[in-house]
């Protein structure tokens, strides 16, 4: 399927408490996901049935690896919301290493850069949460960029914080430009990131194989 769509803080003020904002990114670390043994030979023949039965030939080289890097991340990150620049640094050494690795199935770092995308995907949909405690200030003179697939990865906890600021503000505003309160727009919003992280905890080895390799077949 097409995972692109499926898109911790240990506390916050007492005021999200009382306001029914619980937090919801597990408190307990979620058991990392792992490769599984039968992912190996998937890996190693689709490699080789890439470059000897494709029409076009293609060589799994450095060139490429950085390609297969570029997509996977954008397949689980493409509004640059959850990582952050030095998260991608962090992945950059294996730009040059996936060629050689999906031939051999070695493929493990693919499972730890999900993991990671979770533990982020945690934090972030609690820090959205605690904004909805309070209603946003809308007398300020200030934009947004919903669409952010061009822009860079957000450098620091603080940018990224503020773009979620902003996202939560402007998922705000537009249910309550359809008549709802925003007490009633918050609880909208609570159950609608609620639901986005826990499609992401739902994901499976399976699925996050299917989405590198879907990410190496583009």
């Amino acid at each position: 399927g097409n995972v692109r769509e499926l898109f911790g803080r240990v506390c916050f003020s007492a005021l999200v408490v009382s306001a029914g904002f619980a937090l919801l990114a597990a408190t307990e670390p979620l058991p990392p996901l792992q490769i599984e043994p039968k992912h190996v030979p998937i890996s190693t023949n689709v490699a080789k049935l890439i470059e000897e039965l494709h029409y076009s030939l293609p060589r799994l080289d450095n060139s490429l690896s950085s390609a297969i890097l570029d997509r996977y991340l954008d397949t689980l990150d493409g509004n640059r919301m959850y990582f952050t620049a030095a998260d991608i640094a962090r992945f950059n050494r294996l730009r040059y290493e996936l060629d050689d690795r999906t031939r051999t199935g070695d493929l493990q770092p693919v499972f730890d850069i999900f993991n990671l995308f979770r533990k982020r995907a945690g934090e972030r949909i609690d820090t959205a949460i605690a904004l909805l405690a309070t209603e946003p200030d809308y007398t300020l003179d200030e934009s947004f960029q919903w669409d952010r697939e061009d822009l860079p990865w957000p450098a620091t906890d603080e940018e990224i914080n503020e773009v979620w600021r902003k996202t939560v503000k402007s998922d705000g505003l537009r249910l309550m430009l359809t008549g709802k309160t925003w007490t009633e727009a918050a609880e909208t919003l609570k159950d609608r990131y609620e639901r986005s992280y826990r499609r992401i905890t739902q994901l499976t080895t399976d699925d996050v194989f299917e989405t590198y390799m879907n990410a190496v077949a583009h």
